[in-house]
């Protein structure tokens, strides 16, 4: 256990360090480059973000999962990883003109072009890091991570201040690879790892099929808003959904995909325990309703202010989608779990099952509303969403078991929570007339207000979010530790 929450905490500070690396990235760019050169971007990294989820094909959780694995299996990974990377590069390299002119913009090939240079590193990196995963050594992986986030976002308002516009984010995304991949064999320098070999080539393609087959149809859903909004309203629709939806996912990124990497080695290890998992899954739900939906719910009253301050006045535009979004996201709270668990009770077919039933309707959804505008498009996740959810509750409860009355009584808390957070930024937010600009005052207040009533409504319904959270008895104490400390190390520093 102690291991397995050194892990969670090395994941969440990696998540939260990347995340408020890349809000900086944001605010700053959002300044230096225009909606529709960040649309042009987009649309680039969505097709490059595709082709790295065919590259993968399953490997990484190959690696994590699997009972044991031998050099040959980690020489075959790299092997069809490396072979899929040549590959999709050629179809990039060979397309990107193409692309182009079906969107009517030579600029997404020059984007395709840059980006394809960062896309082959991912061979060598993708290998390193799954294996880091298996190890539990999240302490590595949380620097490796920062290292690259912090030369993307060096790289990317660098290149943008001097002027290169749209292509600053591609170029940035490459030398975020190098110093990835630099980071990664300085970690972990088996070079045999690179060895070519295909000898257990039946397991990863075994698995590979099922697991590569449903993050591509899963991230294409998730990247069709935009693909489709870029063909129906341009490139600078692209760039407003796109900032909206990062606004709004800000607590996938930096909380629930902070328990993700931990969770499915987490999850394997379990089962080939002998465990039973629908107790933490249900945990898990608790555990992250509690802290994503009053952060939804506080962004969807603040969204015109959220906006203001990180994007600017140029990107206003954004306030209304980002609301939507965010009141839209709450149905998908436990999204996040569903394939980390059939993953690890051996039924990644399940997952491409799922997504095959319920992802072309939700597609279809959202390719209707595109026609019309932003807002509609924003507003289809309010029937989508829940669609999502309900496949997945039956699919996992085929093989998890877990009573709807245990659900139903977390979720209950959680909203108990959500309600005590929202009472200060909606009084505040009514009392202003819902102002991008309320005061520093007001929105100090707002966020203060939220986190009291916070944490009022988690000690009202004894959440279990209270036991991880430490208590003011411990905070005191671990301060007046350091400071005893402090002399210490300040003489060994002068020493």
């Amino acid at each position: 256990m102690t291991g397995l929450r050194r892990s969670f905490a090395f994941s969440f500070i990696e998540r939260y360090a990347t995340s408020l690396i890349n809000l900086g990235m944001t605010a700053a760019l959002a300044r230096l480059v225009s909606p529709d050169e960040i649309g042009v971007f987009v649309i680039g990294g969505t097709i490059i973000l595709l082709g790295e989820i065919l590259r993968d094909f399953g490997a990484s959780s190959y690696l994590i999962q699997a009972q044991a694995i031998t050099a040959e299996g980690v020489r075959t990974t790299f092997t069809v990883t490396f072979a899929l990377s040549a590959l999709i590069i050629g179809l990039v390299l060979v397309t990107a003109q193409p692309i182009a002119t079906f969107y009517g913009d030579a600029r997404l090939a020059v984007v395709l072009r840059i980006a394809a240079a960062g896309f082959m590193l991912g061979a060598f990196i993708n290998p390193i890091l799954s294996l880091l995963r298996r190890e539990m050594a999240f302490d590595r992986i949380a620097l490796i991570n920062t290292i690259g986030a912090c030369v993307n976002g060096g790289a990317a308002i660098g290149l943008a201040t001097a002027g290169f516009g749209y292509r600053s984010l591609a170029l940035a995304y490459v030398a975020s690879a190098v110093a990835i991949l630099a980071a990664a064999l300085a970690f972990r320098p088996v070079m045999t790892t690179f060895r070519p070999g295909l000898a257990d080539w039946r397991h990863v393609f075994a698995f590979g099929g099922y697991a590569s087959a449903t993050a591509v149809i899963n991230n294409l859903y998730l990247a069709w808003p935009q693909l489709v909004l870029a063909r129906i309203l341009g490139f600078d629709a692209v760039g407003l959904f796109s900032r909206a939806t990062m606004l709004v996912q800000m607590p996938e990124r930096s909380l629930l995909s902070a328990l993700q990497p931990v969770l499915l080695p987490a999850f394997a290890r379990e089962v080939r325990a002998g465990g039973e998992l629908s107790g933490a899954y249900l945990h898990g739900i608790a555990l992250a309703t509690a802290v994503q939906w009053p952060f939804l719910v506080g962004l969807a009253i603040l969204a015109e202010p959220v906006v203001a301050i990180v994007l600017g006045p140029a990107w206003m535009g954004a306030a209304p989608v980002v609301r939507l979004l965010a009141l839209g996201s709450l149905s998908l709270f436990a999204a996040f779990l569903t394939y980390p668990v059939l993953v690890a009770v051996g039924r990644i077919r399940d997952t491409l099952t799922a997504s095959l039933i319920v992802l072309p309707p939700s597609a279809l959804v959202v390719t209707l509303a595109a026609f019309h505008g932003l807002d509609a498009v924003a507003a289809s996740l309010f029937v989508t969403g829940p669609l999502q959810m309900a496949v997945s509750f039956i699919v996992i409860r085929r093989h998890v078991p877990f009573p709807w009355g245990a659900l139903v009584e977390k979720l209950t808390r959680s909203a108990i929570v959500t309600a005590g957070a929202s009472v200060a930024p909606l009084a505040i937010a009514v009392a202003n007339g819902f102002t991008p600009h309320p005061g520093a005052l007001a929105l100090v207040g707002a966020v203060a207000g939220s986190a009291i009533g916070w944490l009022a409504a988690l000690s009202a319904t004894r959440h279990p979010l209270m036991d991880l959270l430490p208590s003011p008895r411990a905070i005191v104490g671990a301060m007046r530790t350091r400071l005893e400390r402090l002399p210490v190390r300040l003489n060994q520093l002068t020493d």
